[in-house]
């Protein structure tokens, strides 16, 4: 056997899910030990020090606070690989649909005011995505990761082979039928009158399928829920200066029910706005660094209308409810 490798496992501001996987991961493919030592992992490892030099660095969770964006920058910088996992540290996940709001109302709502004493417990404005501050070598999404996903590209790498990026998209994985055409509607929610066994969309309910990176076997869609986009969006969307992820499902939907789609797909987005709001699009992407880089996404114009205190703006006043 091959010198083992040696990995850290950087967490940061999540729910656990990522390193759950990765533990499964290590579990189910007990090869994973005979290719890496583990040398820094606060849930598996008692080593409480940072390694002067590791061979792989896996990073999960948003940088949420200073102390986050010192732990990332210094584990960077000790690290030859880096390896972002699942959608909060590659994409900003559901913790970045706080970037809507101001930081200081959520802190207010949640925490009355309250200053924090530490100094490296002190928020960021928003939760930022890891390679949005430091260079990352590999990304594995989905929420959670799915554990062969992880095991196939630390193989990879272990190998000195370059891990395939997902080219197709969830649909290409889903078993539920396609009519002919596409319903002129939308409706927010599922009914009982929804048929199990026919696509989302060509019922009039909004799926991300079509604009989702491949790889979970349409998990959502065979147990009769629409696909989230917890894969994060195709390649691109994700590489083209103008390409985002409505526009590029409303031209989906428009190509489907027989219309030119760069001509007539405004009308398409314009329908499913009414029913959906932005953030329904961007439940794990909306402070994504790589729409950032795209100053007129609808990622952006949706955060600054949350910010700026825009019509669909709300508070999360916590005290308020808790008292009905």
């Amino acid at each position: 056997m091959s010198k083992k490798l040696t990995l850290a496992f950087l967490p940061l501001a999540g729910c656990g899910g990522c390193e759950y996987a990765t533990f499964q991961a290590f579990t189910e493919y007990p090869e994973l030990y005979d290719m890496f030592e583990i040398v820094y992992w606060p849930m598996v490892v008692e080593r409480t020090e940072f390694p002067e030099s590791v061979d792989i660095a896996i990073y999960e969770g948003v940088i949420n606070n200073k102390g986050h964006l010192k732990a990332a920058l210094e584990m960077r910088e000790r690290a030859k690989t880096v390896i972002s996992l699942g959608m909060c540290s590659s994409f900003s996940g559901v913790p970045g649909l706080a970037s809507y709001f101001k930081i200081e109302e959520i802190l207010k709502d949640l925490y009355k005011g309250v200053e924090f004493e530490d100094e490296w417990l002190k928020p960021l404005p928003a939760p930022i995505s890891v390679p949005e501050i430091v260079p990352v070598d590999y990304i594995i999404s989905h929420c959670p990761p799915i554990p062969a996903h992880i095991h196939y590209t630390l193989k990879a790498i272990y190998n000195g082979e370059e891990p395939k990026i997902a080219e197709r998209t969830v649909c290409s994985e889903c078993p539920l039928k396609m009519k002919t055409k596409l319903p002129e509607e939308w409706r927010e929610r599922i009914g009982k009158d929804v048929n199990p066994n026919v696509c989302f969309l060509a019922q009039g309910l909004v799926c991300l399928g079509p604009v989702t990176a491949s790889g979970c076997g349409a998990r959502c869609p065979r147990a009769g829920i629409p696909c989230y986009g917890c894969a994060g969006p195709t390649r691109d969307i994700l590489m083209r200066e103008g390409e985002d992820i409505p526009t590029k499902l409303a031209k989906q939907i428009a190509a489907y029910q027989g219309k030119d789609p760069l001509k007539e797909y405004p009308k398409v987005l314009e329908k499913l706005l009414k029913v959906y709001d932005p953030r329904r699009f961007y439940m794990f992407t909306l402070n994504s660094v790589f729409f950032k880089s795209k100053p007129f996404s609808m990622a952006m114009r949706t955060m600054m209308e949350g910010r700026s205190g825009g019509k669909k703006a709300f508070r999360l006043d916590i005290r308020k409810k808790a008292h009905r």
